[in-house]
Formats: C-alpha cells, sequence, structure tokens
C-alpha cells in the first residue's frame, strides 16, 4: 500500500495545470521531513530548483539553513515547500523569476493545502510577502488552525551586498520569536 507522501507526489508529479507547468523543468513539490513541526512556505521556486527538483536549493538553502540554526529551530522537525510548485519566469526573459500570478497561486492552492494536512505542521513559517497573503487569506477559511509567522524571504541576506549582517539578524529574530512564542511551550 502506497504512503501517504506517495499518493501525493503521484497526485501532483504534473504539477498543478496552471499557465506556469509547461514551462518548469522539474516539479519542485517539497523537501524535508513529514509530519513536521515548522512548514516553511515560500512563494515559488527559484531557477536552482527547477533544475534540482526541490524548494529552497542553492544560495536559499544555504541561508535557511543557518537561520534555522542560529534561531534554535533546528531542534524541531521541518520542511519546505512554496505557494507554487513551478518556478514562475518572465515572458521576455525566461532566465529570471518573477512573482508567482495569482492564477498560479489559485490553481496550486489545493497541492499546498493537501500538503499541510500531510505535514501536520505546529507552525507554518510564511516566507516573503506572497506568502505571507496567500496564507493569510487561507487561514480564513474554516478548518485553519495552524498558527502562521512570517519571516522576510532570505533573498533579502543575499541581496544585502555588502553582507552586514542586518537582514540575515532580522530573519534569525523573526524565526526565533515565532518559535518561542508557537512550539517552546507545548514541547
Amino acid at each position: 500500500m502506497p504512503s501517504r507522501w506517495e499518493v501525493f507526489r503521484k497526485r501532483w508529479s504534473e504539477g498543478c495545470g496552471s499557465s506556469l507547468c509547461p514551462e518548469a523543468q522539474r516539479i519542485c513539490l517539497a523537501r524535508g521531513r513529514v509530519p513536521c513541526d515548522i512548514l516553511f512556505v515560500g512563494e515559488a521556486p527559484s531557477i536552482a530548483a527547477d533544475v534540482v527538483g526541490e524548494p529552497f536549493t542553492g544560495e536559499i538553502r544555504a541561508v535557511m539553513d543557518l537561520v534555522i540554526r542560529e534561531a534554535g529551530a533546528e531542534v524541531f522537525t521541518h520542511a519546505f515547500t512554496n505557494l507554487v510548485c513551478c518556478v514562475p519566469r518572465n515572458l521576455e526573459d525566461h532566465a529570471k523569476v518573477v512573482p508567482p500570478t495569482q492564477e498560479a497561486i489559485q490553481a496550486c492552492q489545493p497541492r499546498l493545502q493537501q500538503f499541510i494536512a500531510l505535514a501536520k505542521p505546529r507552525l507554518i513559517v510564511a516566507v516573503g510577502y506572497y506568502a505571507l497573503c496567500a496564507l493569510g487569506e487561507m487561514q480564513s477559511v474554516e478548518g485553519f488552525t495552524v498558527p502562521v509567522a512570517h519571516i522576510s524571504h532570505p533573498a533579502t541576506v543575499l541581496y544585502s551586498r555588502p553582507y552586514n549582517g542586518y537582514a540575515f539578524r532580522q530573519l534569525r529574530d523573526a524565526l526565533a520569536k515565532a518559535v518561542a512564542e508557537h512550539l517552546t511551550r507545548e514541547s
């Protein structure tokens, strides 16, 4: 009998049917441990993620791993996914990534809802503004009871060059606060 993860992966292996799916090299469903204590939900896969087939890869993964460790969240199980599972590319320049369209977010929402149910997180961390908005809308749906915290996108650390640490400290502190408020009391 297939596991719930195998059923999920098979169901969504071709994407959600949005306009992004035909452009994707790979469908970036999730990575990490499921079920989990913390589910990080980003906006969309990067070009690197499109090549690897997993969300939060490359430099973004390195920043997130350090943020998680320094925020004291490495003691909690965690997983990563995005609002959409296909990279949203610029129509004129496919080498550039753009924010996901509302159409793509809505088309991929059933996949995200199913993954949240599969992951059973105790805390969801919205990574970036678009993730915060979409998850905020989902919170208004009956039955959505998982607390949602917000951190800036880790790209803010990469783009703050020369690196001065301020953007990193903001990410670390926001995650540490969310963990303290929602998880350490229950552990």
